[in-house]
């Protein structure tokens, strides 16, 4: 269910709730707001938790009840996420539960809705702000993989360096195959270590410079078997939210 969505065409919301008064409400709501959408309703958690496992669901977005009669609160809220993959749920609560409701938030639910203050417009720009945070969070993750795929299948051997300590972030199939050093034995190191001791100072320069030592004096590295090979090194400083870091191929 973790794909980007399209916001014009035909949405399906499942509705989580066992009041039946509160659903067929919610369910007016929906179809006044939304000319193309199929509601799915479910009493509780067990049917809803069949129909997630189904290959053939497609959610777009899951309005929750936090009180069901076979499950609740936190331990409700868990579970779905479990089954439901980064589909934006959103909690339906009363004014007794709004601190667990705000809670949620935190553990990666959009947003909540008090029931006695819904109404369709409320309603529909909660769901289309859910709709687009969920496919801007998921294009956010689709291009992290793509930028993942170009590191790791690179034919050539690329490494992934704190910026402070040079210590090995990452090293992509190329390096390991090239060097023999698994990627748990690189990220043991720091990249200071494959080279000589009085490259020191111009690999520290050639990282800072960001540029690459194509003109220059090749480096000398160290395979894991104890022979020396000649490189050219490429570098780039780049910003990640763990701090500053750099690529080197």
């Amino acid at each position: 269910m973790n794909r980007i969505k399209n916001l014009t065409g035909r949405l399906t919301v499942v509705v989580i709730e066992d009041n039946q008064g509160d659903f067929v409400l919610i369910e007016d709501y929906l179809i006044e707001k939304f000319k193309s959408i199929e509601i799915v309703h479910f009493s509780d958690f067990a049917g809803a938790s069949i129909y997630f496992q189904n290959p053939e669901s497609d959610v777009s977005l899951i309005l929750l009840d936090l009180h069901l009669p076979d499950l609740g609160g936190d331990e409700l809220i868990q579970k779905v996420s479990e089954y439901t993959d980064n589909v934006p749920i959103v909690i339906l609560t009363g004014y007794s539960d709004l601190n667990v409701a705000k809670e949620s938030l935190q553990s990666g639910v959009y947003d909540y809705l008090i029931k006695d203050e819904v109404n369709p417009t409320v309603l529909h720009k909660t769901i289309m702000y859910a709709l687009h945070r969920s496919n801007y969070i998921n294009q956010i993750r689709e291009e992290k993989l793509n930028y993942e795929n170009l590191f790791h299948f690179n034919p050539q051997p690329t490494w992934l360096l704190d910026a402070r300590s040079l210590s090995i972030l990452n090293a992509n199939k190329a390096a390991q195959k090239k060097y023999g050093y698994t990627l748990e034995a690189f990220m043991e190191m720091s990249f200071d270590q494959l080279h000589p001791e009085a490259e020191n100072e111009p690999l520290k320069e050639c990282l800072i410079s960001e540029t690459n030592n194509t003109d220059d004096k090749p480096f000398t590295h160290f395979l894991s078997n104890g022979n020396e090979i000649k490189v050219d090194l490429h570098c780039r400083g780049i910003s990640r939210n763990e701090g500053s870091s750099y690529i080197v191929q």
